[in-house]
C-alpha cells in the first residue's frame, strides 16, 4: 500500500531551525511542510509591502531555504511553505536566487496567489458579499472598512496540487490554511480531486494536517505531560506517514526530545479547534470525533476511523484593520501547577526574575 511521508519543519514564525534541518537529513520524507503565518503576521507583512514592493513575505524563508535547499534538493523532498505571506512571487525569486547561488539545478519554485482581497472588498460587496464577522454577526463591515490595512481568504490545496502536478520542487503560498499545506502533498501524491472526491479521505488528511501543522506542539511543546517531555530543548519535530486508506502514523526522529503518545495528540486535536464534529477548512469539513487514537510503540501514535464531509462553500477571511497600538511582552503559564511551571522556566531561560506564589 503506497504511504507518504510528512515531516511539519514549522508551526510559526520564530519556530526553531535545527528540527527541520534534521528531518531533512534522517526523515527519509517525501514532502517537507512549513507554517509560518498568524493572523497578525498577514497585517505586519502587508504593512512591510506597502513600504517596500520587494518586501511582504517571511524574512526568515530566505536562510532557511539557504540551508534546507541543498539537503531536500539531493534528498529528493519537496517543500511546501505559506511563508510568502503577502508577497509570494518575490519570496520565490529570492528562492531561486539562493538555489542559484548553491549551484543548484533544475529546481522549480511556483508562488500562489489569489488569496489576497485587500483592494477587493468594495467589489465583493458589490456582489453581495456580506463579510459576515463570524464572532458576532450582529456586527458590520462599515465599522471598519475605512481602516481595513489587509484582507486575506483562508485558501485550501488547489494551486498546491496543481504546482506539484507541474513539477514543482518548492512550493510557496500566502494565506494557505495551514492544513493545506500537507493536503496539498497528499491530494497529489494519491490523485485525489474535489470532483469526485472520497470526503473520508479528505477529512483524514485534514485531521493528520492539524496534528503535525504546529510543530513541536504536538510533541509536547505545549502538553499537560510537560513534566515528563525529555530535552525539551531538543524537541523532535513530527513526521506523519499517510497511508492510502486513511490511517497514519505520527512519530518523530529517533534521539530527538519530546514525547509523543495518545495524550500529547489528542491534545493537539482540541487545539483552536471550536467544535470537533465540524473542523471547517477550505479543502473539507473533518469530523475529529469519529478518530482513533493509539499508542503504536514509543514515540509512534496512530490514527484510524478518521472522517469527513464536503468541503464548505464559504472561505473564512481574515481582515486587519487600524485600531491604535498596545504593546506588551508575555509568558503564559497555564493552571494547574502554575508556580511549578514557572520555577521551571526560570531555570530554562537562565533569567533573574522574581517569582512570587
Amino acid at each position: 500500500m503506497k504511504r507518504v511521508r510528512l515531516g511539519a519543519g514549522s508551526g510559526y514564525w520564530g519556530d526553531m531551525l535545527e528540527p527541520a534541518v534534521e528531518l531533512a537529513k534522517h526523515g527519509e520524507l517525501d514532502y517537507l511542510g512549513f507554517d509560518f503565518l498568524a493572523e497578525l503576521t498577514m497585517s505586519l507583512l502587508q504593512r512591510a509591502k506597502m513600504k517596500d514592493n520587494t518586501k511582504g513575505y517571511i524574512p526568515d524563508i530566505v536562510p532557511w531555504m539557504r540551508t534546507l535547499l541543498p539537503i531536500t534538493h539531493a534528498q529528493g523532498t519537496k517543500m511546501v511553505l505559506n511563508g510568502g505571506g503577502t508577497n509570494c512571487i518575490a519570496a520565490a525569486d529570492a528562492v531561486m536566487a539562493e538555489a542559484r547561488q548553491a549551484g543548484l539545478s533544475g529546481v522549480r519554485v511556483a508562488a500562489i496567489t489569489g488569496d489576497d482581497l485587500t483592494d477587493r472588498i468594495g467589489e465583493l460587496r458589490a456582489a453581495g458579499v456580506s463579510l459576515q464577522n463570524m464572532e458576532d454577526p450582529s456586527r458590520s463591515i462599515d465599522e471598519i472598512a475605512d481602516r481595513i490595512v489587509a484582507a486575506h481568504a483562508y485558501i485550501g490545496s488547489e494551486s498546491i496540487i496543481e504546482a506539484l502536478d507541474l513539477g514543482a520542487e518548492v512550493v510557496i503560498g500566502g494565506r494557505l490554511a495551514d492544513s493545506a499545506v500537507y493536503v496539498g502533498p497528499l491530494m497529489h501524491e494519491f490523485g485525489w480531486d474535489f470532483d469526485n472526491a472520497d470526503w473520508d479521505l479528505i477529512g483524514a488528511a485534514i485531521t493528520v494536517a492539524h496534528v503535525i501543522e504546529c510543530a513541536g506542539i504536538c510533541c509536547g511543546g505545549m502538553s499537560s505531560q510537560w513534566k515528563n517531555v525529555p530535552e525539551p530543548w531538543n524537541m523532535g519535530f513530527p513526521i506523519a506517514e499517510f497511508a492510502a486508506d486513511g490511517t497514519a502514523q505520527i512519530s518523530k526522529l529517533p534521539g530527538t526530545g519530546g514525547l509523543i503518545n495518545q495524550w500529547t495528540i489528542k491534545e493537539h486535536l482540541l487545539y483552536e479547534t471550536h467544535n470537533p464534529a465540524d473542523y471547517r477548512m477550505p479543502d473539507g469539513i473533518a469530523d475529529l470525533t469519529t478518530l482513533r487514537v493509539d499508542d503504536a510503540g514509543s514515540n509512534v501514535v496512530s490514527l484510524r476511523d478518521m472522517s469527513g464531509r464536503e468541503r464548505p462553500e464559504m472561505l473564512k477571511v481574515q481582515i486587519g484593520y487600524t485600531d491604535g497600538w498596545i504593546a506588551e511582552a508575555r509568558v503564559i503559564i497555564p493552571f494547574p501547577d502554575t508556580l511549578a511551571k514557572a520555577t521551571a522556566a526560570k531555570r530554562s531561560f537562565a533569567s533573574d526574575w522574581t517569582l512570587s506564589g
